[in-house]
């Protein structure tokens, strides 16, 4: 099945808990852009080369070549959050007092997904993670470009080998930056020496979004325990950002079966519990990430908060 967003998955969900759940997971960037893809399985495919294309002339054969494919295996984590509120609070306040447990849920797995989607790994600290994109793209693989060979300046230059790292045909490429990279992007975007290619336009939804020449900007924030997501917190005060292409065939989420036997992200009520005085709701997804085609995604290590350079 091709890879959706929560945004075209909503079109085949009937339930309004699930919904409205769908709903406030999409209200951050880069979650509103990740496609998930249905998987039974864990196992997939990663590109390794290309089969050859040729001209002929006329009475020759087409050259007889296939490509080749790495074996990729992925695990499907679960995630989600259970929800109690007391009964007697619904009793004395109504059920917006469980809307509000609900709300906060929801926010808290948002930047979760965003946390892991950048800093997962499944080794450690928490095996029950999937890699997120720091691991994938260690600093020395083929697909981490260095903005300095220590620490420097954020780049123009080095934004612009980033992007023609990753092969987006016939996606699009996106940036994800933090909020200072963003802020610095904006400053960058007044200096008519550098804001030449920094462009707000509107998005699919019409919202006014930064663009890095083609690459829509997309910036995280926090995670659920309040720390920044693309800190300063790599070697020598540095971070880095990403350069990735949504889509089948690219960069996508995966998403298991439910307990409905659909498939995605699943949320109902369970009721009041037997053991305790409490009403619980359960949201539950069954999901990881995969990245099919080597250039996909591409990181940008050793960037300071500084300045933008060119």
């Amino acid at each position: 099945m091709t890879a959706l967003t929560l945004f075209e998955q909503q079109a085949l969900v009937s339930d309004s808990q699930t919904l409205a759940v769908m709903g406030g997971l999409m209200t951050s960037e880069l979650t509103r852009v990740i496609p998930f893809k249905n998987v039974d399985g864990g196992a997939f495919a990663q590109d390794d080369e290309l089969p050859t294309a040729d001209f002929r002339a006329f009475d020759e054969s087409n050259e007889d070549s296939i490509g080749s494919s790495k074996p990729q295996a992925e695990t499907l984590k679960i995630f989600g959050k259970d929800i109690k509120t007391d009964s007697s609070k619904l009793a004395l306040f109504g059920p917006g007092a469980h809307r509000r447990a609900v709300d906060q849920a929801i926010r808290a797995m948002r930047l979760r997904i965003e946390d892991v989607f950048i800093n997962g790994n499944f080794t450690a600290p928490n095996p029950r993670h999937f890699d997120g994109l720091k691991k994938r793209l260690p600093v020395g693989s083929s697909q981490t470009i260095l903005n300095h060979p220590s620490a420097g300046a954020p780049s123009l230059a080095a934004f612009d080998e980033l992007l023609d790292a990753v092969d987006a045909a016939p996606g699009e490429k996106m940036l994800i930056v933090p909020k200072t990279v963003r802020r610095q992007l904006s400053a960058a975007m007044r200096n008519p020496s550098l804001g030449g290619n920094i462009n707000m336009l509107p998005d699919e939804f019409g919202k006014q979004t930064m663009f890095y020449g083609e690459a829509r900007i997309i910036v995280t924030d926090v995670n659920n325990r309040k720390e920044v997501i693309q800190g300063y917190t790599d070697a020598s005060s540095t971070t880095s950002i990403y350069a990735c292409a949504f889509g089948d065939g690219m960069l996508s989420g995966i998403q298991g079966r439910n307990t409905r036997g659909g498939y995605g992200l699943d949320s109902y009520d369970v009721g009041e519990m037997h053991v305790t005085p409490t009403f619980l709701t359960r949201i539950v997804w069954h999901l990881s990430m995969v990245m099919e085609n080597e250039r996909a995604a591409a990181r940008l290590a050793n960037i300071t908060n500084a300045a933008i350079v060119a």
